[in-house]
Formats: structure tokens, C-alpha cells, sequence
């Protein structure tokens, strides 16, 4: 497995994570459009997506780490144009761990 496909791999699982750790309240709906980019492997767009349901839902530490997590293996930055206010939620939501 080359080195993009293995953080790929960790990326997707660190996204399955989270949501796996979202409390009850999100519906199938809530998670169609994250499912729908996980799917299409666009993984930034499926961690924006899972950051906003996670603040909406009040998520547990052990969500909010995973998500951090997938933010560390792809390298996303608060400057990010597109992801940068999902980095910087993760980030406040994780900053204890700083």
C-alpha cells in the first residue's frame, strides 16, 4: 500500500470514527451528505460536514479527537480557504490536547 493510499485509509477511518461517537440525536438525513462524500472519497468535504453535526449535537471528546485526528493525517489548516473554519472548530473543540 502506497503512503497516499494508507493515509487515506487512516483518514476514512478517523471519519468513521467520529461518527460512530455522535451522540443519538443525528438522523439519517443529518448524515446523508456526510455518508454521500465519504462515499465519493471527498474527505475534507465529509469532515466539514461531521464538524457542524458534531457541534450541533453536543458531541462527546472522543468525537471531537477523532475529527482532529482526520484534520492532522490530511493536513488541513485553519488559512484553508474552504476547510479552515472546520479546522478551527475541531481545534477549539480539541484545545485542552494542545
Amino acid at each position: 500500500m502506497d503512503d497516499f493510499t494508507a493515509s487515506w485509509a487512516r483518514t476514512h477511518r478517523h471519519l468513521t470514527d467520529a461518527s460512530a461517537a455522535l451522540p443519538p440525536s443525528p438522523t439519517v438525513d443529518e448524515l446523508a451528505a456526510f455518508d454521500e462524500y465519504l462515499m465519493h472519497n471527498e474527505l475534507a468535504l465529509a469532515l466539514d460536514e461531521l464538524a457542524q453535526i458534531a457541534e450541533q449535537s453536543d458531541a462527546a471528546a472522543v468525537c471531537w479527537e477523532a475529527l482532529r485526528a482526520a484534520v492532522e493525517e490530511m493536513a488541513l489548516t485553519e488559512e484553508d480557504d474552504v476547510h479552515g473554519a472546520s479546522v478551527r472548530l475541531v481545534r477549539r473543540r480539541t484545545e485542552h490536547r494542545e
